[in-house]
């Protein structure tokens, strides 16, 4: 994952507001899952199934993903 790309807020907002094909993915632990400090239509999936692979079938299959987390 060193190798991804890196978007920042201000492009990614800039993006959402153009409607380009992006979704924000929140990776953030259970812990934030009812935090006030989310990106609108996030889609959350919780870490450790991002790393074994699983539960990821909940994101789109086109466009960009882009993850967040704190």
């Amino acid at each position: 994952m060193d190798d991804a790309p890196r978007v920042s807020v201000d492009e990614l907002a800039r993006r959402m507001e153009a409607a380009e094909d992006v979704t924000p993915v929140d990776v953030r632990r259970a812990s934030y899952e009812k935090s006030d400090s989310r990106i609108r239509g996030a889609i959350r999936v919780e870490p450790d199934d991002v790393l074994q692979g699983s539960g990821l079938d909940a994101l789109p299959s086109g466009g960009s993903l882009v993850t967040y987390c704190t």
